[in-house]
């Protein structure tokens, strides 16, 4: 009641202050977060290492079941299995609920610390990773070029390009494939090595030493320090080639006499196309605390910019989460303007009063702006849960709206004007339309409590909801009131069929709400004058609902269309990478 007296009695503050919550609302908007789905936090962590040239039951014994064992001892471990295949090992644990994972990490550290010198010897330091779904790929980009060979290219993003993508707010990490780079090829001749007495390991350490910046100490130059350098390091094929090597003899050799060097092209791990060209793949890994939308904004503004410099580099957007999440969001927010626009329509088919329905139509942007500040001190993202439940709420943001403007429309028949017809129909109603929003708070509250992935997934929806429905009471109790009291006045408070074309639609609609009410009337009245065959009627419906729904599917998430289709094909293990792309070639003729 004090809320609505204030705003009747004080509209210009009122007014002020909705302005503030618009204001503050717009600012929220633009400040959100976005992204597909909340944060999920799963804790999961990996503890893998390799030993080469062993097979699976060795490994499994000397390398898996040591890790298993001094893993178990970490605090929290709900599951932990392990894979032993050729050379590799991998373990894989599964922590309760709620745990922190950061720490968890810390405590696996230091227990693969305490074994680590009873694994086997040439085995590698065991590595612990955690499990992010928050850090997956963010984009793929493709770059070709028709004036650089695939060298050179290659040369150039190492250079020129991934250090500037990887400069970027939200990138973790940038790797590149499908590139090929150039190494020097030493191949000794051993007959001529053993005759002058000179091992392949004399010839590796002196290349180390030869191939070295090597600091030297510092000089004083007036006030300076100025630090000394030998710069030793190879510049060209030539300096390696021109290398003197010293036999135990004393005679010095060239090492173009003891070996064979040559410029090579590395071995290929890994090969990319963009239409039957080759091209350098760059796949782009988001930091886990960053947002998906703002680090593809980001990236791609710096992609602009390398095309202006580098028109000769062709730059393509091959995978781009944030699209599907946008359009995703877009949707939502279409099904969300629709349904605001289509509980304007209805309201004035039933009120029959422009002031009326202008009123209750101008609560609702209020209680949505108020909604999203909310929001963003909250810390949710707008993605399809919070978007979900905010399209949701916006069915029940006028519910409060209708019911205080009702019992205001009351107080004018009963002969009140303006002033005290606001203030006496909004007092008599503020407690049942508290206590009726505080009832649906409470129901999806509880959600926010709930834990795992379920908890997860639902929490920013639950608190969507329940932001918007106290959002709407609020504004219900001061909005509405104040807006009756400034606009409305008595002779204004009744529902008259209105004139023109415009109004037609709305008066045939409003005669089929009587036709349906008379059929409402009729029924209710027949179904309490034979209340035990309204009883069965209802027990069977519940007993078929029941029924029902052991055929209904059920799923995690639903299906998905991203407008995208990937095509994987897997070769026996050994298959050489030359082997695999013919078959690729082959899937991608008949494919296109």
């Amino acid at each position: 009641m004090n809320l609505s007296k204030i705003a009747v009695r004080r509209p210009v503050t009122t007014a002020m202050v909705v302005l503030i919550v618009i204001a503050f609302g717009i600012l929220s908007i633009t400040n959100l977060k976005m992204d597909m789905m909340p944060n999920m936090n799963i804790p999961v962590a990996i503890v893998s290492t390799t030993y080469t040239g062993t097979g699976p039951a060795e490994m499994e014994t000397l390398v898996t079941e040591p890790l298993e064992g001094v893993l178990g001892t970490v605090p929290g471990i709900k599951n932990i299995s392990s894979i032993s295949s050729y050379g590799s090992s991998v373990v894989i644990l599964e922590f309760e609920d709620n745990t922190d994972i950061d720490l968890a990490a810390i405590d696996m550290r230091e227990r693969v610390d305490l074994i680590k010198g009873y694994l086997p010897d040439g085995s590698d330091e065991p590595m612990v990773m955690k499990i992010d779904m928050n850090a997956m790929t963010s984009l793929s980009l493709s770059i070709a070029s028709e004036k650089y060979d695939l060298v050179e290219l290659t040369k150039l993003v190492d250079d020129k390009i991934t250090d500037r993508i990887k400069r970027q707010p939200g990138v973790a990490q940038v790797n590149v494939s499908g590139g090929v780079s150039k190494e020097i090829s030493v191949v000794l001749k051993e007959e001529k090595l053993r005759l002058l007495g000179i091992s392949e390991q004399q010839i590796a350490q002196l290349l180390m030493i030869e191939n070295r910046n090597t600091p030297t100490g510092t000089i004083k130059q007036g006030d300076k320090n100025l630090q000394l350098r030998v710069s030793g390091e190879f510049q060209t094929i030539d300096d390696l080639k021109n290398t003197i090597v010293t036999a135990p003899t004393g005679t010095n050799f060239f090492l173009s006499d003891l070996a064979d060097i040559t410029e090579v092209f590395k071995d290929a791990k890994t090969l990319s196309y963009l239409n039957g060209k080759p091209c350098v793949n760059i796949s782009i890994q988001k930091q886990s605390t960053a947002n998906t939308v703002n680090v593809s904004d980001n990236v791609l503004k710096e992609i602009e910019k390398i095309k202006a410099e580098m028109p000769e580099v062709q730059v393509n957007v091959i995978i781009d989460p944030a699209d599907f999440i946008r359009m995703t969001l877009k949707s939502v927010m279409e099904a969300a303007y629709l349904g605001a626009f289509l509980s304007i329509v209805i309201l004035y088919t039933f009120l029959r009063n422009w002031r009326s329905t202008f009123i209750v139509a101008t609560a609702m942007p209020i209680s949505i702006f108020a909604t999203f500040v909310l929001m963003y001190y909250s810390n949710i993202t707008l993605n399809m849960m919070s978007l979900g439940g905010l399209a949701l709420g916006i069915g029940m943001l006028v519910d409060n709206s209708i019911v205080v403007l009702e019992s205001i429309y009351r107080k004018f028949e009963e002969g009140c004007d303006s002033i005290t017809a606001s203030l006496e129909g909004a007092r008599e109603v503020a407690a049942p339309v508290t206590a009726a929003t505080l009832t649906h708070v409470a129901v999806f509250l509880p959600i926010t409590f709930a834990g795992g992935i379920i908890g997860q997934v639902f929490n920013e929806l639950a608190m969507t909801v329940a932001f918007s429905l106290i959002s709407s009471l609020f504004v219900s109790l001061t909005v509405v009131p104040m807006g009756t009291a400034l606009i409305i006045r008595p002779h204004h408070a009744k529902m008259e069929p209105g004139k023109g074309i415009i109004s037609a639609p709305f008066n045939f609609l409003g005669f089929l709400i009587k036709k349906l009410e008379n059929g409402y009337r009729k029924t209710l009245l027949a179904a309490l004058k034979h209340k035990f065959v309204t009883l069965m009627i209802k027990i069977a419906l519940t007993g078929l609902t029941w029924y029902s729904m052991r055929f209904v599917p059920q799923e995690f998430m639903p299906p998905t269309d991203e407008s995208a289709v990937t095509i994987g094909v897997s070769l026996p293990k050994g298959s050489l990478l030359e082997e695999t792309n013919k078959i690729v070639d082959e899937v991608v003729k008949r494919v296109g």
